[in-house]
C-alpha cells in the first residue's frame, strides 16, 4: 500500500486555510498541520518534516512566503507548491527563483490542486533518485581501479582521478591536449592509426596494450578498452585504461620463475636419490634416539624414585596423580593404591596435607592445584603432612607447572623435603639456649651472692669466739653458723647449673664442621634466598676442641648472618689457625647492626627478630659468648650501615680447663 503525502499548509486566510485542509482530506492527503505566517512555516518543517508544503506567497509577519519557501528548499529539500491570488509579475519573478515545485492560483478545484501536487512530489521523487544516480555513478567513474579518458577530435575533454594517480599529471595539464602527447614514442603512430580507424567507424580491437609517459618520463604500461560514445552532444571516444605496469613486472618475473622451476625440477630430481639414501639413515638414526629417550625416560623414572625428595607428578587438567615416589609414599605412610589415580577432590584429604596452625588444606588451595589449573610456582611453603598414627611430617614444599613446547600446561611437580628432624633440632636448640641463660643468670646470682656472704660467714666467726657459752642467746650461735652454711651450698648449687660441663677435647676436622653447619642451614637459606660461602684452606684444618660448643656457637652465629642478610645477598664463612689460634670469621652483606642494638647484642633474652616466625628466644649470642669465653677465647663485631656485619670468633687451641675452686663460696 503506497504511504500516504503529509502536507504543511501554510495561509493567514483561515477560512481558505480550512477549506484547503478538507479538500486534501477528500484527496486522500494527510494534513500535518495549518500555520499562518512563513517563520511559523520554517520551525514546523524542520520538526514535522512534511512531504510537500503549500504555501500562501502573501503572509503576515515579516517573512513572506518566498523567503520561507527558499530557507525550506535550501535547508531542508523538502518541495514547496505556491498558492496564491495574486498574478504580479515581479513577485512571480522572485517566487520562479526559489524553484518552486509548482503554482496554483486561487480559487481552484479539488482535481486542479492534486494534479499540481502529485505532479511536485512526482518531480521531487525524480530529482533525488537523479542525485543519487549521479552521485554513484561519479563515485564509479572518480574512485574506480581504472582510468578513464574521454577524446573530441584528438583532443582530451575528460580524465577520473584514477588517470591522474597513473600518469602524475594534473587534470589542468592534460585536458585539451592532444592525446598522442602523453604516448611513450614508439607506440605513437599505433595510437594515431586506431584513433583514426575508430573515428572513420572501422572496427578495432576491444582491447589494445600501449604504453604511456608519465609525468617523470617513465613508460607506464596500459591496457586499454575503447568504444565510442556521445559526450555533451557530439560523438567522442572513451578509453578505459587500466594500469598493468606490475602485471607485467608480476608475468616477467612468473616466465622467469618458471625457468628457474624447471631448473630446481632438474635439480630437485637428483637430490631425490641423495635423500632417499639419507631418509634410510635417519630412520636408523631415530630408532636410535627412540631407544635413547626410552633409556633417558626410565633413568629419569629411577631417579625421581630413588630421590630422597618426595615427588608428586599430576596430569592437567584432571589434576589426577600420575606418581608419588617412594620418598613421598614413606612420609605419608601409605601405598601407592591410596594415593594415587584418586579424584582431585580427595588429595587433600587423602595425602592429609595441613597448614602449620593445624588446618587441612582444602582442594583448590593445594600449591600443586593451583600449579595446574593457574600455571603459579611455589617456594619453600612449609605445612605438615599427618599420618594415620598421629605423628606429623614436616616438610618444605616447592610446585610449578610442566609446559610442552607450545607453552601449555600439560602437568604438574610437587617436590617437598621431610624437614621433621630439623625442626625439633631447632626447637632442642632453642630450649638449650633458654636453659643456658638460665643456668648463667643462676650462676651470676650465686656470683653476687657468694662475696657479700663470705664477709658475713667470716664476721660471723670472728663474732662467735666473743659470745660467751653462757650467754642467753648463745644457743642461736650454733643455728646462725648452720644457715650461714645452708646459704652457701644454695649458692654452690646455683653455680653447679651454669658451670660448663667440662665437654671433653676431641680431634675436629674443622672444613666438616662447617659443612654440617651449612647442611644444617640450608632451609633457612633456601627461604630467604640467600647464599652462603666458605674460604677454608684446601689442606684438612683438623684442630683440638670441645666439639658440640663449638658447633653450637658456629651455628648461632652464620644463622644470624642467613637471617640478617637480604634477599639474594650471601654469607661469607673464614677459618685458619694463626699462632695456635683458631680464627673463625662470618660477615653478612645485610643493612647492620643499629648503634643502639650494637651494646646491647650479647644480653640474654634481648632479640630483634620476635616479630618473624624464626626468631628465636634472644639468647644466641649470649650463650655463645658465655661458651667462647669459657674455652678461653673471645667473640666480636664490626658493623656498618648499609655494608653489613662480620662476627670474629678467636679459640685457643690449649683452652683452659675449668677451675672448680672457683665455684666453692
Amino acid at each position: 500500500m503506497e504511504k500516504k503525502a503529509h502536507i504543511l499548509i501554510v495561509e493567514d486566510e483561515l477560512i481558505v486555510a480550512e477549506n484547503m485542509k478538507q479538500c486534501l482530506d477528500r484527496l486522500g492527503y494527510g494534513v500535518s498541520d495549518v500555520v499562518v505566517s512563513g517563520e511559523e512555516a520554517t520551525e514546523k518543517a524542520q520538526e514535522l518534516k512534511p512531504d510537500l508544503v503549500l504555501m500562501d506567497i502573501v503572509l503576515r509577519g515579516a517573512m513572506d512566503g518566498i523567503e520561507s519557501a527558499d530557507q525550506i528548499r535550501t535547508r531542508l529539500d523538502i518541495p514547496v507548491v505556491y498558492v496564491s491570488a495574486n498574478a504580479n509579475e515581479k513577485l512571480l519573478e522572485r517566487a520562479k527563483r526559489t524553484e518552486p515545485f509548482g503554482y496554483i492560483l486561487k480559487p481552484h478545484d479539488d482535481r486542479e490542486l492534486q494534479v499540481v501536487i502529485e505532479v511536485a512530489l512526482y518531480k521531487h521523487r525524480m530529482e533525488k533518485e537523479l542525485r543519487a544516480s549521479e552521485k554513484k555513478y561519479s563515485t564509479l567513474v572518480e574512485k574506480g581501479n581504472d582510468g578513464i579518458v574521454i577524446i573530441q577530435d584528438g583532443l582530451i575533454k575528460f580524465v577520473n582521478s584514477r588517470m591522474v594517480e597513473i600518469t602524475g599529471y594534473r587534470k589542468e595539464e592534460v585536458l585539451e591536449k592532444p592525446v598522442v602527447e602523453f604516448v611513450a614514442p614508439e607506440f605513437k603512430e599505433k595510437t594515431r592509426e586506431l584513433y583514426q580507424r575508430s573515428t572513420s567507424g572501422e572496427k578495432i580491437p576491444e582491447n589494445y596494450v600501449i604504453e604511456l609517459l608519465s609525468k617523470e618520463g617513465q613508460n607506464i604500461s596500459v591496457e586499454i578498452n575503447g568504444s565510442r560514445i556521445e559526450y555533451e552532444g557530439l560523438p567522442a571516444d572513451m578509453a578505459i585504461i587500466r594500469d598493468i605496469t606490475e602485471r607485467r613486472k608480476n608475468e616477467e618475473e612468473i616466465r622467469r620463475y618458471q625457468e628457474h622451476l624447471e631448473d630446481l625440477v632438474k635439480e630437485r630430481t637428483d637430490r631425490l636419490k641423495k635423500v632417499n639414501t639419507k631418509l634410510q639413515k635417519d630412520i636408523a638414526e631415530r630408532k636410535r634416539a627412540e631407544e635413547a629417550l626410552a633409556t633417558t625416560k626410565a633413568f629419569l623414572t629411577t631417579a625421581i624414585e630413588q630421590s630422597p625428595a618426595g615427588v608428586i607428578i599430576s596430569d592437567a587438567p584432571e589434576g589426577t596423580v600420575r606418581m608419588a615416589n617412594q620418598t613421598a609414599l614413606r612420609i605419608r605412610g601409605k601405598t601407592r593404591r591410596r594415593l594415587i589415580t584418586i579424584p582431585w577432590s580427595l588429595h587433600a584429604k587423602n595425602w592429609q596435607f595441613y597448614y602449620p596452625d593445624g588446618t587441612l588444606f582444602s582442594p583448590e588451595d593445594l600449591p600443586l592445584y593451583r600449579a595446574i589449573k593457574f600455571g603459579e610456582t611455589f617456594q619453600d611453603v612449609e605445612m605438615f603432612i599427618k599420618q594415620d598414627e598421629g605423628d606429623k611430617r614436616w616438610i618444605l614444599l616447592n610446585a610449578a607447572p610442566i609446559t610442552n613446547s607450545e607453552g601449555e600446561i600439560i602437568a604438574g611437580i610437587s617436590v617437598f623435603d621431610d624437614i621433621t628432624e630439623y625442626r625439633h633440632t631447632k626447637e632442642a636448640l632453642q630450649e638449650s639456649e633458654k636453659l643456658a641463660a638460665q643456668g648463667r643468670m643462676a650462676a651470676g646470682i650465686a656470683h653476687e651472692i657468694n662475696n657479700p656472704l663470705g664477709g658475713i660467714k667470716n664476721s660471723f666467726r670472728l663474732i662467735k669466739d666473743a659470745v660467751p657459752a653462757d650467754h642467753a642467746y648463745y644457743h642461736y650461735v650454733g643455728r646462725i653458723e648452720k644457715e650461714i652454711d645452708r646459704i652457701a651450698r644454695i649458692v654452690h648449687h646455683m653455680y653447679e647449673l651454669y658451670k660448663p660441663d667440662g665437654e671433653r677435647v676431641t680431634e675436629v676436622s674443622v672444613n666438616n664442621l662447617i659443612q654440617d653447619i651449612v647442611s644444617l642451614l640450608e632451609v633457612n637459606c633456601r627461604t630467604l634466598g640467600v647464599s652462603v660461602t666458605t674460604k677454608i684452606s684446601r689442606a684438612p684444618l683438623v684442630v683440638n676442641l670441645p666439639r658440640n660448643q663449638v658447633t653450637q656457637v658456629l651455628f648461632n652465629v652464620i644463622k644470624n648472618g642467613i637471617e640478617a642478610s637480604e634477599n639474594g645477598g650471601g654469607v661469607e664463612i673464614r677459618a685458619a689457625v694463626v699462632n695456635n689460634t683458631l680464627r673463625f670469621s662470618v660477615a653478612d652483606h645485610g643493612l647492620g647492626i643499629p648503634k643502639d642494638v650494637q651494646r646491647r647484642i650479647f644480653e640474654p633474652f634481648f632479640t630483634t627478630k620476635s616479630h618473624i616466625e624464626t626468631g628465636g628466644l634472644g639468647l644466641g649470642l649470649s650463650v655463645s659468648k658465655s661458651m667462647v669465653e669459657a674455652m678461653g677465647g673471645r667473640i666480636n663485631f664490626k658493623s656498618k650501615r648499609d655494608k653489613g656485619t662480620v662476627f670474629s670468633i678467636s679459640l685457643p687451641l690449649n683452652p683452659p680447663k675449668v677451675d672448680e675452686r672457683d665455684s666453692n663460696p
